[in-house]
């Protein structure tokens, strides 16, 4: 896996490391989609959306992405939701790649 952290070094905020962090999180949990099936190809963990709510970034985020693929609209919640919650992420990434 490979994270471009350019952008987020280019911003003058004080949360960088924050933001790298939640982006490895993110990335992380589309690591363990492409792993749940075996085929490379992400696939939802089937966590019902309703259940996973999104504070206003990330549901601005989330919006991003649906404009640019609706197909991505669960797995990119799923990442979205998921990417606040360290112990979530391991838990997928082991049960699914490992």
């Amino acid at each position: 896996m490979t994270i471009c952290t350019s952008r987020i070094k280019a911003t003058e905020s004080s949360e960088q490391d924050q933001m790298i962090n939640q982006t490895l999180m993110h990335e992380s949990v589309h690591l363990a989609q492409a792993c749940k099936d075996g085929t490379g190809y992400l696939a939802p963990f089937g966590l019902k959306r309703s259940t996973m709510i999104l504070a206003a970034s990330r549901q601005a985020g989330l919006r991003k992405v649906v404009a640019f693929d609706s197909r991505l609209a669960l797995i990119d919640h799923e990442a979205f939701y998921m990417e606040d919650k360290p112990e979530k992420v391991q838990y997928v990434v082991r049960k699914y790649c490992f």
